[in-house]
């Protein structure tokens, strides 16, 4: 083969020292030890030289100064010839020589008494090279290589060319043409011939010889006569003594002879390790264990590495004895399982160490064929004592099995494997070296992760490749089981165990044994404690459960074991005795497996079947829900991967689900539409649309969940069936699910409606309400017959279920209206109390054009004035609310699809999000670069495409979906997604997208564009610190890229200050071709600072009738601005001191900013917690109102009462801090006067007579709640007032109104609570 040149980087120049010696030079020229492994034509032509060539006084070098330095007679006067090998299967011309011409002249200027031959196989061309190789050199052929020559001299001037002649250089030269074919042949020839060797017997000796001339090449050291003699004569001692000793068959020389290829990666495949592989440092060298074993070995005459299988037991003896080889000859002993020929082993052994070797004996994973090696080693520390060592490779279970009464052994240690983090590191680099890595695999850490709780190397080695081998090695595993005692047992425990693990499982240790005891006749314990470590099972003995080793290696388990076994039979097993919670997990992974549907689901069916919980059937409709999704993500994954690259996988996802329209209301979801007709020059958007209409549509109708709803829609339909189930809640949502999965699985007929109804008592009002709709789904007309027949009753139940206290038709029975009680303190959740009140409703009576909600809630004085949005109160139509019936359906949905674009591992996470940030900050500094170009009147160069190609990157890592680690999967725990992620994501990273969108029309001066472009990238700088407080606080936690994050930060923080000051810089000033960037700092300070001067002299008036402290910055809060300022002594509850105050800042009207943040301050600069906040327009709508006497100002005018944050109080510099909360130990009773307004809300509204039990039950509720948040304030506030609270609650509750005027009465007087010296309460 053709040697490979050697590469040559380009690095700075340094000054070149000519070689001085022909030994320094060899030194030099280490690319050949390389480019020969492996390489046939080298060694087989080195072969035939040297059999052919050699004689008592010649010497070969192998990969010397070039491929074989050919010494003859040294110290005498004959000349040494240096040979150059090169193979090609392309026909040569002379361009071909000048290297090897450069590497004959660098030697010969060294010493010029030297011959030089290229021995070559390939086709030459006509011209100056053949004419070289003829001897018919021409005046033009003399003329071209003297020009070569030249041009290799003014290349390499710093050899010693004092004296040089190209003519004598050209006589040195010599060719040989040699057919690397033919050499085998010859070599055996000459052998033969030579050493009369038996014919039979050739191949030992050639491979014998080609073995030495590789391992002198690797090792660069000379052959000789002698050397080749002694080599043939112990091939001979060897073929001789095979008929004397036996133990020759057992014991065999390990050959680290390097493969052919030098490249062969199959051991990191799966597949054991081979000594070859070794010879080709392919295992990466796990230097401290391998110390560990190196260790071991020199103190002791035995050393045992344990560990399981796939743990690089073999590969880290084999490393550890090819380190030890110039010491050692290495041996493995294959068999020593009957004592009688032990003593064999032992003369074996006994005659190596007489004729001067050192022998280890590689003893690789003890089993039955190794079983007597505690008694051999016992042997050999009684007869041979020294210069031998023992090594021995062993599982767990079969050290348990095999290893025997070590005390009997004098000098043992065993090693125990396990894979740590460099190893995994340093794995990953060799096989990406390797172009091994799977494609999929991104970084080395996403795959230590998943295996980095076990630990096992064989299973981190096939994520990062996908090896075939695993499952040869696990078969044969298996066999090994089999074979053994109560191997059935361990089989079928395998079986089941695995198949649960690869579905995500864990078995209850109590059900498996239950299972299994009436078939096993042994110690359960022992059986399981037998292959726990090795054969791939893990018994958790604290919370009682088994699982596989791992989900990879349970996967070939599985396969092997169910070649011959159903593997429909294992998931039914595991079904029955899976617990609850596993089986929506368990459900989904059955589309993946089984195969004879029909009869597999309908054994399910009956197999779980129990009409005390029915809970299993719910369970296993999710689940094989989610796994008919996932089935269909797997083939249609290329059109959704399209979608999220274009940023609609949600949108894609959520219109591809059966579920997106009701069929009783005619309603869908047809987002994507809704956002074309709006957007329709929107081409991402009409894209999308496209591949909607292009992917194929899931058919549940060929789904798993639909064998199985058939099933159980069999099993539940006739008999009156229905009478005899205990689990209604679980029942209604069966009869639910089967409907929508195929409207022919209609279970209303089942339902014996009016018994049901008037027995309700026995059913939750979830489960009842669930029922009459899909009643009503399946059967409208009888539901409308039985609604007519009920109504009143119902709106009776609806109210009291709803904990409401009107539930009404109005007037034309088209509309129903729904009335409650809503406490100030819930007044957040008034959208969702009253969204909650009507889906239930709706769900019991889905028969009305609109659904009404409003809630009844105290009048509270303080209030009025203010705008305040009444959220409780709702209109919705019937096709808003039903369309979210299906919310389960489509959740269960999108939550499977979505849950393949996620993220493995948080570092990934994090190195996504680090990434985008990244492209951020070049952002910013390419446009600010891209704005300083613009304002001096440079060219822009690449900038305009270098900004366009950034914001469009940065735009499609933002857009897709590339969730938090198990953010939301189905059947699992919802991750802790870091909380405040989505607000920063769409304060900071949307804001800055946004500014890249608009910034050329920022640039142009476009005043939309302009004005929107400064408002995102404010509105990010803003957010900027609250983006990088959550990403600190994850590297914090996770110890993850800390250092990454402080260098972001700092960057981060100089390219949004520089963007902002640039962009108005721009907005301020013409291009000037004397324009300099490093102005814009100075003008910002400037502008900055005249900003706030400017506003210190609107409120001139201020600071005339007041101490105050003005701001050294503003505060930005997304597109508003906020401008603090500081009152010395300001009491917000002197009404007459506010008006004076809100009269001298009538100055604000003329301000820039948007709001006027007023604070307070004591004398030692304490800054009160609580401040208010004047929008400019209330200083506008004051001076209105005073220039105009019919101007009335109206609720809009008032202020807004605001907590001050450190961000505020930061504006001021140093010096200022929040004063300590005042705890008056009354905080939060006010819910006391809530709930007392509600009691006589509760007494005044219930007074029908079908609402006595109801309002008893009511009032029961609301009294104990009373006294319970009472009871808090024991201790906490004056007794005077506990009294007199604990008296109004007693009146109240005895029948004395509450209404709002005292619960204004209350709230007037908690205002005076200032300190606990004087009780407030004594009037109420």
């Amino acid at each position: 083969m053709v040697k490979k040149n050697k590469s040559k980087t380009k690095s700075p120049q340094k000054v070149k020292i000519a070689k001085a010696t022909i030994a320094e030079l060899q030194e030099s020229r280490n690319g050949g030890e390389i480019a020969l492994l492996g390489f046939t034509y080298q060694y087989l032509y080195s072969c035939y030289l040297i059999l052919t060539q050699m004689d008592n006084t010649t010497t070969f070098y192998l990969e010397g100064v070039e491929d074989i330095d050919f010494i003859r007679c040294l110290g005498a006067s004959d000349i040494p010839v240096y040979i150059q090998l090169k193979y090609s299967s392309v026909k040569q011309d002379a361009s071909f020589l000048k290297d090897v011409l450069k590497n004959f002249l660098e030697a010969y200027l060294i010493d010029k008494h030297r011959n030089f031959k290229l021995v070559y196989d390939f086709s030459v061309s006509k011209g100056h090279f053949s004419n070289l190789i003829d001897g018919t050199v021409d005046e033009a052929t003399f003329l071209y290589w003297n020009n070569i020559v030249t041009e290799i001299k003014n290349g390499n001037s710093h050899w010693n060319w004092s004296d040089f002649s190209f003519s004598d250089f050209l006589s040195k030269l010599s060719f040989e043409n040699k057919i690397k074919d033919s050499l085998e042949r010859e070599i055996e020839a000459v052998l033969i011939e030579t050493y009369d060797i038996v014919t039979d017997n050739i191949k030992l000796f050639a491979n014998s010889l080609k073995y030495c001339c590789l391992e002198t090449m690797t090792q660069r050291k000379g052959i000789c006569k002698y050397d080749l003699d002694n080599l043939i004569q112990s091939v001979k001692d060897d073929i001789a003594k095979g008929a004397f000793n036996p133990a020759l068959g057992w014991i065999k020389k390990i050959d680290y002879t390097p493969s052919a290829s030098g490249t062969d990666v199959s051991y990191y495949e799966g597949k054991k390790a081979t000594p070859q592989d070794i010879a080709n440092s392919l295992p990466v060298r796990r230097s401290q264990l391998e110390q560990l074993v190196l260790k071991a070995i020199s103190k002791n005459a035995v050393t045992v590495i344990k560990a399981s299988s796939g743990q690089g037991k073999t590969t880290m003896a084999l490393q550890t004895c090819f380190t030890l080889l110039k010491e050692y000859t290495i041996y493995q002993l294959r068999w020593c399982s009957d004592a009688k020929e032990l003593d064999n082993i032992v003369r074996f052994f006994k005659a190596r160490i007489r004729l001067g070797e050192k022998p280890i004996i590689l003893l690789d994973n003890l089993d039955a064929q190794l079983s007597e090696w505690n008694r051999l080693a016992q042997l050999f520390q009684e007869d041979i004592c020294s210069h031998y060592k023992f090594l021995i490779t062993t599982r767990e279970i079969d050290w348990y099995n095999y290893g025997n009464d070590i005390s009997n052994i004098k000098s043992m240690e065993v090693i125990k494997l396990a894979l740590d983090e460099e190893d995994a590191l340093e794995i990953f680099n060799v096989l990406q070296g390797a172009k091994k890595i799977h494609p999929t695999v991104k970084t080395w850490r996403k795959a230590w992760e998943q295996v980095s709780d076990r630990r096992l190397l064989i299973e981190y080695v096939y994520l990062l490749t996908h090896g075939e081998m695993l499952s040869d090695r696990i078969s044969y595993q298996i066999s090994q089981i089999g074979s053994s005692v109560n191997g059935n047992i361990k089989c079928e425990l395998l079986r089941l165990v695995c198949f649960a693990d690869i579905c995500g499982v864990r078995l209850s240790l109590r059900h498996l044994i239950a299972d299994l005891r009436p078939k096993i006749s042994c110690d359960i314990s022992e059986l399981l404690k037998s292959i726990e470590n090795e054969f791939l099972i893990k018994v958790d003995s604290e919370s009682k459960y088994i699982e596989g080793l791992h989900p990879v290696r349970s996967k070939h388990i599985v396969t092997s074991l169910h070649e011959f076994y159903e593997i429909d039979d294992t998931a039914l097993q595991v079904l029955c005795m899976c617990e609850r919670n596993y089986l929506p997990k368990l459900f989904s992974c059955l589309p993946l497996y089984i195969s004879a549907k029909n009869e597999f689901y309908t054994k399910v069916v009956d197999a779980l079947w129990n009409p005390a919980d029915l809970g299993s059937y719910t369970q296993g409709l999710r689940g094989l829900f989610s796994g008919s999704v996932m089935q269909y993500y797997r083939e249609q994954k290329a059109i959704l991967d399209d979608a999220n690259i274009h940023g609609g996988l949600f949108l894609l996802s959520s219109e591809l689900s059966p579920f997106t329209k009701v069929d009783e209301f005619d309603v869908s979801i047809s987002t994507l539409d809704s956002m074309q007709k709006t957007l329709s020059d929107n081409k991402n958007i009409k894209y999308l649309c496209e591949l909607r209409d292009k992917i194929p549509k899931y058919v549940l109708l060929e789904t798993d969940i639909h064998c199985f709803s058939e099933k159980l829609f069999f099993k539940l339909r006739g008999n009156k069936l229905f009478e005899t189930i205990e689990d209604i809640s679980s029942y209604s949502n069966i009869m639910y699910w089967l409907y929508n999965i195929d409207h022919r699985f209609n279970l209303s007929s089942e339902i014996p409606l009016k018994n049901l109804w008037e027995n309700n008592v026995r059913v939750s009002y979830d489960a009842l309400a669930l029922i009459l709709y899909t009643y009503f789904c399946g059967n409208e007309k009888e539901y409308r017959a039985f609604v007519g027949e009920y109504i009143d009753n119902i709106l009776q139940y609806l109210k009291e279920k709803t904990n409401s206290l009107q539930v009404y038709l109005s007037e034309a029975s088209n509309e129903i209206h729904v009335e409650y009680i809503l406490l100030a303190s819930n007044i957040k959740k008034a959208n969702s109390e009253s969204v909650s009140r009507l889906t239930s409703i709706c769900r019991t009576l889905p028969i009305f054009n609109v659904y009404c909600a409003d809630a009844l809630k105290p009048t509270i004085n303080i209030l009025e004035g203010y705008k305040v949005p009444d959220d409780a109160h709702k209109t919705m139509p019937v096709r808003n609310i039903v369309i979210t019936f299906h919310q389960e359906f489509n959740l269960l949905w999108n939550k499977t699809l979505m849950s393949n674009y996620e993220c493995d591992t948080i570092l990934e996470w994090l190195e996504h999000w680090f990434s985008i940030r990244k492209n951020i900050c070049i952002l910013l500094d390419k446009s600010s670069s891209f704005v300083y170009h613009l304002l001096g009147k440079k060219k822009l160069g690449s900038l305009a495409t270098e900004v366009d190609t950034l914001r469009e990157t940065i735009r499609r890592h933002t857009i897709c979906e590339l969730k938090f680690p198990h953010e939301d999967r189905p059947f699992e725990e919802k991750s802790a997604l870091p909380e405040g992620f989505s607000h920063v994501k769409s304060k900071y990273f949307s804001s800055i997208e946004n500014f890249g969108n608009q910034f050329s029309g920022f640039l142009l001066k476009k005043e939309d564009d302009a004005r929107l472009a400064m408002v995102n990238i404010k509105t990010a700088r803003e957010y900027l610190s609250a983006m990088q407080n959550l990403f600190g606080e994850m590297t914090t936690k996770y110890k993850l890229l800390i250092a990454e994050h402080a260098t972001l930060c700092n960057h981060e923080q100089n390219a949004s200050e520089q963007i902002i000051m640039a962009c108005l810089y721009y907005e301020k000033h013409a291009p000037n071709e004397y324009f300099s960037k490093y102005q814009v700092k100075a003008w910002y300070e400037g502008y900055y600072k005249q900003l706030l001067t400017t506003n210190e002299l609107q409120l001139s008036a201020l600071s005339e009738n007041f101490k105050v402290i003005f701001p050294q910055r503003y505060l930005q809060d997304g597109i508003l601005t906020n401008y603090p300022v500081i009152i010395q002594e300001l009491d917000f509850s002197d009404e007459a001191m506010l008006l004076r105050v809100m009269c001298s800042c009538l100055g604000f009207a003329e301000s820039c900013f948007d709001y006027l943040v007023l604070m307070s301050c004591d004398s030692q600069g304490k800054i009160a917690r609580g401040g208010l906040k004047f929008s400019k327009s209330v200083f506008v709508i004051i001076q209105n109102a005073l220039e105009n006497d019919d101007s009335q100002p109206d609720g809009s005018f008032l202020p807004f009462p605001i907590d001050i944050t450190p961000q505020i109080v930061d504006c001021f510099g140093r010096g200022y801090e929040l004063a300590s909360a005042i705890v008056t130990g009354y905080e939060g009773i006010d819910k006391i006067a809530e709930l007392l307004w509600a009691y006589t809300k509760v007494q005044e509204l219930l007074t029908d007579e079908r609402d006595i039990q109801y309002r008893k039950r009511t009032e029961e509720n609301l009294k104990n709640e009373i006294l319970a948040t009472l009871s808090l304030y024991k201790d906490k506030i004056l007794s005077d007032d506990l009294k007199s609270i604990q008296s109004l609650c007693d009146r109240v509750i005895q029948g004395q109104r509450f209404g709002n005027d005292e619960m204004n009465k209350f709230c007037k007087a908690l205002t005076l609570v200032n300190d606990q010296s004087r009780p407030v309460f004594n009037e109420q």
